[in-house]
């Protein structure tokens, strides 16, 4: 369900109406795509690799432009605690929820690492290949009262888009790769890892 409405968003929500992006020389990544994320939420972007997550908080930074938009105060993160040990994880996140609640702030939090989310995330937001599939409160996500835990709830969406035939792209005109002498070293630093020589 994407939520909406005709009311004015508060400075700390996110409205999207309608966006539709594509990369140069690529087919459309979103098309009329919609999603409202309330004030003071702290909402999980979810969804396979590859599905729009990073994209979509790369349009909402501002990155990536589309057409006008209203600057927002939220915090956008991508895999921030990917590096991080439990206890600096949890940490992390209990400072952020500490933020969101005292400021009214919202945070959208892309992430493929579930544990101790569900008493974090007030909603989730799922994406298939570029489409929103679903967007709700963690509370009401009725998978969630049958399943042990987030992970499998997400376990189980994902698998079931792994069983279906993926978004075949039509006359895409392909992109020459950019060559680098470190593409064949298993030390190719990556958004999450740098490396120093």
């Amino acid at each position: 369900m994407v939520e909406g409405g005709n009311d004015p968003p508060s400075s700390n929500s996110i409205v999207i109406r309608t966006m539709n992006f594509a990369y140069p020389g690529q087919p459309p990544l979103f098309a009329n795509f919609n999603l409202h994320v309330a004030p003071g939420s702290r909402c999980l972007l979810v969804g396979a690799n590859g599905s729009g997550k990073t994209s979509l908080l790369k349009i909402l930074a501002g990155k990536h432009m589309v057409g006008g938009r209203d600057v927002v105060q939220v915090l956008l993160l991508d895999e921030v605690t990917v590096d991080l040990d439990v206890v600096a994880r949890m940490d992390l996140l209990d400072f952020l929820k500490e933020e969101c609640e005292q400021r009214g702030s919202t945070i959208v939090y892309a992430t493929h690492i579930f544990d101790g989310l569900e008493t974090w995330a007030t909603h989730l937001a799922y994406i298939q290949d570029g489409e929103l599939k679903r967007t709700e409160k963690l509370s009401e996500l009725h998978e969630l009262k049958s399943c042990a835990n987030l992970l499998s709830v997400v376990e189980s969406w994902l698998r079931s888009e792994a069983k279906t035939e993926k978004k075949k792209p039509a006359n895409t005109i392909a992109q020459p790769k950019k060559s680098s002498p470190f593409d064949a070293s298993p030390f190719r630093s990556s958004r999450h890892i740098a490396y120093y020589r």
